[in-house]
């Protein structure tokens, strides 16, 4: 017994659906896997201090606030202070 042509094609239209399913899943386990292995590595290279308590946290959010809240004509007096200025010979 043959098929028609439609029944191949909708068999078709299924197959290529759960083909597009089962390699969307592949491609989304191993890119959870390279995350996972690659956060592993970042943290393992990292210079920072990565086990920061809630203090921390806080004080590094507080100093954060204090930078950003530094006008950029700040930034130029700072500037000429420390950078421009630190050459006392001229």
């Amino acid at each position: 017994m043959r098929f028609t042509a439609a029944i191949c094609q909708e068999l078709d239209r299924i197959n290529r659906e759960n083909w597009r399913q089962a390699t969307q899943q592949q491609f989304e386990r191993y890119k959870n896997q390279v995350d996972i292995a690659t956060g592993a590595i970042a943290q393992s290279h990292s210079l920072a201090v990565t086990n920061r308590t809630s203090n921390d946290d806080r004080e590094v959010a507080q100093r954060k606030a204090e930078i950003e809240a530094i006008s950029p004509e700040q930034w130029e007096a700072m500037n000429k202070a420390y950078l421009v200025g630190s050459n006392k010979d001229e």
